[in-house]
């Protein structure tokens, strides 16, 4: 294995993301929703979807 410089520092910041569970993220998501104005529309459950969904695409 080669010694790539940050790898660790990398590695632990990908770990801690996927720690946090998906409804944690939904503040977020209708924050910038209410921004956008996209409260109460398909628009915004088609987003949701594929950001909930684009991990599993293999």
């Amino acid at each position: 294995m080669s010694a790539v410089p940050g790898r660790t520092p990398f590695l632990l910041l990908v770990l801690v993301t996927q720690m946090f569970a998906p409804t944690s993220l939904v503040v977020g998501l209708y924050r910038q929703f209410f921004e956008l104005t996209l409260i109460n529309t398909y628009a915004a459950l088609i987003l949701t979807n594929a950001a909930y969904n684009a991990g599993s695409i293999k």
